[in-house]
């Protein structure tokens, strides 16, 4: 038999708080699911962002450091692997090597790819005028670019660095192969 409690709305005294429990049960999963998606977002923007300033500060470093393709090639690479190593708010947990991954390619004024070497064996100068192009690539554990799965594998991510060549970047040196 339900009673009336003093007040007359039909409520018991001891299911007063039943309310606030089910909307708790029921609005704290959904919260703490938009956490979740928000952090999955903001781990893999910072690590698309820390890929491209890798990318970029690669190309402009091979773009002002050598006389020779090969060398400028190498210290992008010597570039790439310190700045993963030494900025944390940069920081890339890739589980490849990222170095050795990574392409650098020159460009001629004319858009034709420059090798390390010519024909003759000989190593080719940094083309004055033209661009050289730093492709990244990073293998990622599905948890840092946002994605939660039991059976996902390693994600790849990977960026690319341009940086324009000075025109009269050899107009002050004599250059002899």
């Amino acid at each position: 038999m339900l009673r009336l409690c003093s007040g007359g709305s039909g409520v018991r005294s001891d299911e007063s708080g039943s309310g606030t429990a089910i909307g708790v049960a029921i609005v704290f999963p959904l919260l703490l699911l938009v956490i979740m998606v928000l952090q999955g977002i903001t781990f893999a923007t910072r690590t698309e962002q820390a890929l491209q300033a890798t990318a970029d500060r690669a190309a402009h470093t091979a773009s002002l450091c050598c006389l020779h393709v090969g060398d400028a090639g190498a210290a992008a690479q010597r570039s790439i692997t310190a700045h993963i190593g030494s900025a944390p708010w940069h920081r890339l947990d890739c589980t490849n090597e990222v170095a050795t991954d990574t392409a650098v390619e020159f460009r001629s004024v004319t858009n034709a790819v420059v090798p390390d070497t010519d024909l003759s064996g000989n190593p080719n100068i940094v083309p004055a005028g033209g661009r050289v192009e730093v492709f990244v690539s990073c293998r990622l554990p599905p948890s840092r670019v946002g994605v939660f799965s039991l059976f996902a594998t390693d994600v790849r991510r990977s960026a690319i660095g341009v940086a324009t060549l000075d025109p009269g970047r050899h107009r002050s040196m004599t250059v002899t192969p």
